[in-house]
């Protein structure tokens, strides 16, 4: 499957309640091919198929967007559902019904913007996510906050991935959170 995939706060992404106002968004994110990718393939009953596939998204500069390609293996052709999800952003359906997958080619997948926030992992954005945003922002000075029980979550909580968790990272949360619709 190849993807473009749009995270939002990044490049020419905005945020879940404006996706096409990139003005907010960093477009010179520091980790540009060391972002994951989590692909899982459902049948028409809504049943997982061949386990969960990975790989690694990359930041095109030009259109502001990651793509990625990922193996399905020896997926059978037919129709499905496929979502998609990357660490800190919630999980979503590359499109809004089946997708007929062809074995043995590229099956090129409509555009698909993740909403950010998701720091826990859990598919879901809440306070939870918040109090480690905060306990990794430039606001706080408590060393033995949940910031430092992850050594993964200073990177998930810089949401606008600019080096520094602040004010920006924290507006574009309580965006997100207001609009939020993982799969």
């Amino acid at each position: 499957l190849s993807f473009v995939i749009g995270l939002d706060g990044i490049g020419s992404t905005g945020d879940n309640a404006s996706p096409g106002n990139s003005s907010g968004s960093n477009k010179s994110p520091r980790r540009t091919s060391s972002r994951n990718i989590k692909v899982e393939i459902l049948d028409r009953s809504n049943q997982p198929v061949g386990g969960e596939r990975t790989g690694t998204i990359t930041y095109v500069p030009g259109t502001g967007k990651f793509t990625a390609t990922v193996d399905l293996g020896t997926m059978t052709t037919g129709d499905y559902a496929v979502k998609v999800k990357s660490d800190g952003y919630l999980r979503k359906r590359v499109s809004s019904g089946i997708t007929t997958i062809t074995a043995g080619i590229t099956n090129n997948l409509p555009a698909v913007n993740l909403v950010t926030g998701d720091i826990n992992g859990d598919n879901k954005i809440d306070i939870l996510d918040y109090n480690i945003i905060m306990s990794c922002s430039v606001f706080t000075k408590d060393s033995s906050g949940a910031c430092n029980s992850n050594s993964n979550y200073r990177n998930l909580s810089n949401l606008d991935d600019n080096e520094t968790v602040d004010q920006f990272d924290i507006n574009l949360f309580v965006r997100e959170l207001t609009v939020q619709n993982g799969d």
